[in-house]
């Protein structure tokens, strides 16, 4: 086939497809419906451990769980999906970083370097960082 013919073919198809994704809700992000919610879907994962508050980032996409055993709970929007982890000091490439309303965790797996989490304002963004720092004086 000619090349003339096979290029714009070949991106119409692609356009399509990109297309087809998008209005039929494939490129929508999850959110959070509230700190239950959030909870509940940690729980799911970590069913054995105990939650007793999180908070929620301004978009509802990602929340810092407080549990009762060391370590925090980080639960976050991934396209249709929810990633958690359970993080705790060891886990921590570094202390937690707050700059207004902005939580900054960084850890030591290669797989989810960094989150940067956006809170509504800094007062909620420093109680995400207590819960991050309640849990390395839990485990120290």
């Amino acid at each position: 086939m000619n090349l003339l013919v096979l290029g714009p073919m070949v991106a119409l198809g692609i356009a399509l497809v990109v297309f087809l994704v998008h209005t039929t809700g494939g490129s929508k992000t999850l959110v959070l419906r509230d700190a239950d919610d959030a909870r509940a879907r940690f729980l799911h994962d970590y069913p054995d451990l105990k939650s007793h508050m999180a908070v929620l980032t301004h978009d509802r996409d990602a929340a810092v769980i407080a549990l009762e055993a060391p370590g925090f709970g980080l639960i976050m929007a991934l396209g249709n999906r929810f990633v958690t982890r359970l993080v705790d000091a060891a886990a921590l490439a570094r202390p937690v970083r707050v700059e207004g309303a902005t939580v900054e965790i960084a850890m030591k797996d290669f797989t989810f370097p960094k989150a940067q989490l956006a809170f509504s304002d800094a007062e909620t963004a420093r109680a995400a960082a207590r819960i991050t720092e309640n849990a390395v004086e839990k485990a120290s």
